[in-house]
Order: structure tokens, then sequence, then C-alpha cells
């Protein structure tokens, strides 16, 4: 998270002992999505790095959102059954719960 930066960004890191792994990018205005990949040099300097661009279509966004359609499938299927043992109406939130 930034107070300063104006513009759309996304930039995923995580550091480690040895290495790192950042990724960049959602694609449209966030820009190119890529993963770079870094590892430290046992004799130290700059770390060794590679960096690999995303080569297609993002569908990611595409499957996450199948998952939730799964997930409130199952939710629905939890409640039958709960009203099929206690005989009573079973309430499905929009929020999930």
């Amino acid at each position: 998270m930034s107070w300063t930066q104006w513009k759309n960004t996304f930039s995923f890191e995580v550091f480690g002992h040895d290495g790192y792994v950042i990724v960049e990018g959602l694609g449209g205005s966030y820009g190119p999505e890529r993963l770079i990949w870094g590892r430290r040099r046992p004799e130290s300097g700059p770390p060794q790095e590679q960096s690999f661009d995303f080569p297609g279509p993002d569908l990611s966004w595409d499957e996450e959102w199948k998952e939730e359609d799964a997930r409130q499938a199952v939710r629905v299927v939890h409640a039958i059954y709960e009203s099929g043992r206690t005989g009573r109406a079973v309430r499905l939130d929009a929020d999930g719960a």
C-alpha cells in the first residue's frame, strides 16, 4: 500500500532469508503481469534474479467466480440437508452466513 502512488498498481512480495518472489500487475491499467524470482548469492552483492511475463489472457477472475458459484451451491445443499434433518426452514444470508 502506498500513500504516494497516484496510479493503479499491484504488487505482492514475499521475502525470505535466501530469496524472494514478487508478483506484479493484473493486466489493464495495473500493468503487465509478471513474476520476479530472486535468490541471494552466497558471496553477497546483487541477487540472482529472473523475470517471467505472463503469456496470455488471464482467466483467473473467471475461475474465481466459478469457485464462488460452486461455494454457494454447496451452501444450498447443506441448507437442504439441515432443513430435512430439523424439519424447519433454513435461511441463507447473502453475506455467506
